[in-house]
């Protein structure tokens, strides 16, 4: 698909890396050029619906449909948000459309790298679904950070071990060599509160 669309969704979809994920386009909103749907590819009534208009730079607005009937244009929506970051945008997504096989096992859609690291966190929160971010700065590391299993360090203390998935890739950096990754797994971020100055993430 040619997408004669606004500069903030053809990011969008170059970020996501669509194709490999998985997805596929559809375009039922020709007229806006401030948005698009993602669908899943096997199935491309399951979409995620898309707009950027009137929003903030790397904020989106969704709203997830499914199938309501045999009719090709009957969808009924079934989830919705309004200014969420890429990073959650793309949970959803994942969520709503599934993840490819690489995705899943955590295989970086941008080659194979090396996943050794040490992150200065900044900043920890978490998901309703359960999986937990850690963002923060790394002065020297992979370009990109592939699944694997960490450590959270607090003031030289290790307090936690745990894998994380593949790095989330944001489309612009908020600050230079800013990062997130994030896990599935129970983390007692209560660990970290109150010592984001000592706090470190590093891989195994």
């Amino acid at each position: 698909m040619t997408l004669t669309k606004d500069e903030t969704i053809r990011e969008l979809v170059s970020a996501l890396e669509v194709g490999r994920r998985g997805w596929v386009l559809v375009d039922h909103w020709e007229a806006d050029l401030c948005a698009v749907g993602i669908a899943n590819g096997a199935e491309p009534r399951r979409l995620v619906y898309v707009s950027t208009y009137g929003k903030a730079p790397e904020t989106y607005d969704y709203e997830c449909e499914v199938p309501d009937s045999a009719q090709p244009a009957e969808n009924r929506q079934v989830a919705r948000g309004e200014n969420v970051s890429l990073t959650e945008l793309v949970a959803v997504l994942e969520r709503h459309l599934g993840r490819d096989r690489s995705a899943a096992e955590g295989t970086s859609l941008h080659g194979s790298e090396t996943s050794g690291f040490v992150m200065d966190v900044v900043d920890i929160f978490s998901f309703d679904d359960g999986r937990t971010v850690f963002a923060g700065v790394i002065a020297e590391g992979p370009s990109y950070i592939s699944a694997c299993d960490c450590v959270l360090v607090v003031a030289s203390n290790p307090v936690a071990r745990f894998r994380i998935e593949g790095e989330r890739i944001p489309l612009k950096r908020v600050q230079k060599h800013a990062r997130a990754v994030s896990t599935i797994e129970k983390v007692d971020v209560r660990l970290a509160q109150g010592s984001m100055g000592q706090c470190k993430l590093q891989s195994v």
